[in-house]
């Protein structure tokens, strides 16, 4: 089953990040972030609630240490987010977003110095061999090398995803419920953190970007899940 819940969630993310390139030409980068996320809660409250009829579970209790991880989490996500958008508007895109697939050995590598995880050694072959897969298929016949920057910013993007999911992985430990309750209540904390702050600095530095973004609402639907 995890299996086909990866490969679906493969094939979302490919089709998301091609209409987010879309997005790049009319909407700017920041406002391309936030469509990422403003919609998304409501269909988390969806989630937790048919969760709940399905198998009850009492509201759990936040501490701060539950509040410390989720915000984290929400902007090293809406940073890794901001930078794919940069990414998608430089002319070697490809390599860049390869190279954000750096994520799985950050996350490895991060895990296992700061948050007590352990890989097999077959694991770090496993992780290996697939970053290496995919920085290959994007370079594919391209034998122009990617700038400097292109390089920086897509290690950068894949460390602030990695930093994101240990950190959401953090914080559901701390909730006393099943691994799908903890992680929904943990999706739907981090979504309106991640709304409220970035439509707040949004509306007080560049009003104007909802404005494109109204104009692109149906696009904008489409990134939402």
């Amino acid at each position: 089953m995890w299996i086909f819940f990866t490969c679906w969630a493969v094939v979302l993310q490919t089709v998301r990040n091609a209409l987010q390139s879309q997005l790049t030409g009319h909407v700017n980068s920041i406002g391309v972030t936030l469509s990422r996320f403003i919609l998304a809660a409501p269909i988390a409250v969806v989630y937790l609630l048919g969760l709940h009829s399905h198998s009850s579970q009492p509201i759990p209790s936040f501490n701060t240490a539950f509040a410390i991880y989720v915000v984290l989490a929400g902007v090293f996500q809406i940073a890794a987010t901001f930078l794919m958008v940069v990414l998608l508007r430089q002319k070697n895109f490809a390599i860049g977003a390869g190279l954000a697939k750096s994520e799985a050995i950050v996350a490895g590598i991060i895990g296992s110095l700061f948050f007590g995880s352990s890989l097999s050694a077959l694991g770090w072959l496993g992780i290996c061999i697939g970053a290496a897969a995919v920085l290959i298929m994007s370079v594919g016949d391209n034998t122009r090398l990617p700038s400097l920057k292109t390089v920086l910013i897509g290690l950068a993007c894949g460390a602030c995803f990695a930093l994101t999911s240990l950190l959401v992985r953090e914080a559901s430990a701390l909730l006393e419920l099943p691994l799908l309750h903890a992680a929904g209540w943990v999706l739907l904390c981090t979504l309106i953190i991640q709304s409220v702050g970035l439509s707040a600095y949004i509306a007080l530095t560049q009003p104007n970007t909802f404005v494109q973004l109204l104009a692109k609402k149906s696009r904008c639907l489409l990134l939402v899940p």
